[in-house]
């Protein structure tokens, strides 16, 4: 968790979508003939309280759509309100799989290349001059595999809600939790963990489309799936009151906490559990030929091909093989833990948002029995394998 601990905060969706997104009704209750449904919450129930989880959201994606949504537990420890299907929660690092989903869209579109020179693409921002530089370069497919030889592996975050402009983050001054964004390797050479090549990316993203970074995300992936429950930066009023709190891992009780991240594409994004599995939907329908709405078959297949670590693609993990290939990707951020996983060969697929840092457990935990209980050809994969 240490290794990975950061990366949250943001700039808004649209007000009016977010505030409709907020008041729709939850999904009706599992029906009592639908045992298998009752058996993953039952599953997920004993895991919240084995791991102390205040809150987590379970949902299941079957034959490439939403399935079900399961919530349990209240937005905190000192809370009594309970947490919905359209809670949101902090995604941390999963941001990067929103990311990269962007940047291949985009590429579908003709608006990017992915061994492009991310320079190239970069109007407000360089890189410091270096001789790290001088043969090989930084593109869009090496930062998202993170090749492209940056530094600032993870971002600690911030007390409470703040604004920091992206160029500080990038130029490590004003009120940045890190350095300055840098060449430490040649690009190409070697698997370096980067969330700073991410924030590279979100100004390339946003000099290209002329546009905020959450306007491009808006367009470009959330809108088109449907993912209403999308956010950067500081929430609304009627959808702060509804968001999930932060606990930190911690002797006894769980301690809530206030934690944000201003990196928004290394991950700043907040959603509820329900978009994620939308997300999963959309990208597994891309993979198996069935819409083309975000990229072709082609390029979703070319962001599950490893690099230099074989098992990490553009923005995603990936394990098994034939019938068992999966992607899946892993949302660390302080006070809280995410995930998602799909079989794109079959069309099912999960996410699970949790309001702890202990949620990685309880979920590592859970997926043997969820796995088993919907006849999945075998339990995904939760904790990455040093290369």
């Amino acid at each position: 968790m240490k290794q990975m601990l950061a990366i949250l905060a943001a700039g808004l969706l649209a007000a009016a979508a977010a505030s409709g997104a907020a008041q729709e009704p939850p999904p009706a209750p599992p029906a009592k003939d639908d045992p298998l449904r009752r058996q993953c919450a039952e599953l997920l129930r004993s895991k919240m309280r084995q791991f102390r989880v205040p809150a987590a959201v379970l949902t299941v994606v079957r034959d490439f759509d939403v399935d079900w949504t399961e919530s349990h537990g209240t937005l905190g420890v000192r809370y009594t309100k309970g947490c919905r299907p359209d809670t949101v929660f902090q995604a941390g690092t999963l941001s990067m799989l929103a990311t990269a989903t962007c940047v291949l869209a985009l590429v579908h579109q003709g608006k990017l290349a992915l061994d492009a020179d991310v320079s190239s693409l970069l109007k407000q921002w360089r890189f410091p001059d270096s001789e790290l530089a001088a043969t090989e370069k930084a593109t869009l497919r090496r930062l998202l595999r993170h090749e492209g030889g940056v530094n600032v592996p993870v971002y600690q975050g911030y007390g409470g809600e703040v604004d920091v402009p992206l160029l500080d983050i990038l130029n490590g001054t004003g009120a940045a939790s890190s350095g300055a964004v840098k060449l430490v390797a040649v690009p190409g050479r070697e698997f370096r963990f980067s969330s700073g090549g991410f924030s590279v990316i979100e100004q390339a993203l946003t000099d290209v489309c002329g546009a905020p970074f959450a306007d491009v995300m808006r367009a470009t992936v959330f809108q088109p799936l449907g993912m209403r429950d999308c956010h950067y930066g500081r929430l609304p009023d009627g959808i702060e009151s509804l968001a999930a709190i932060g606990h930190t891992r911690t002797p006894g009780a769980p301690k809530s906490q206030s934690h944000s991240y201003a990196e928004f594409a290394a991950a700043g994004l907040r959603c509820s559990a329900v978009d994620l599995a939308r997300l999963v939907a959309g990208l597994m329908q891309a993979w198996a030929g069935r819409s083309d709405r975000l990229m072709s078959p082609a390029l979703a297949r070319e962001m599950t091909q490893g690099g230099l670590h074989p098992a990490i693609g553009l923005g995603v993990d990936m394990a098994g093989s034939d019938d068992t290939f999966h992607f899946w990707a892993a949302g660390v951020a302080s006070g809280f833990y995410g995930y998602v996983a799909g079989f794109p060969a079959r069309g099912d697929g999960v996410a699970v948002m949790t309001n702890s840092e202990d949620g990685g457990q309880l979920i590592e935990s859970l997926l043997p029995g969820l796995a088993k209980a919907r006849g999945w050809p075998a339990t995904p994969k939760a904790v990455r394998t040093r290369q």
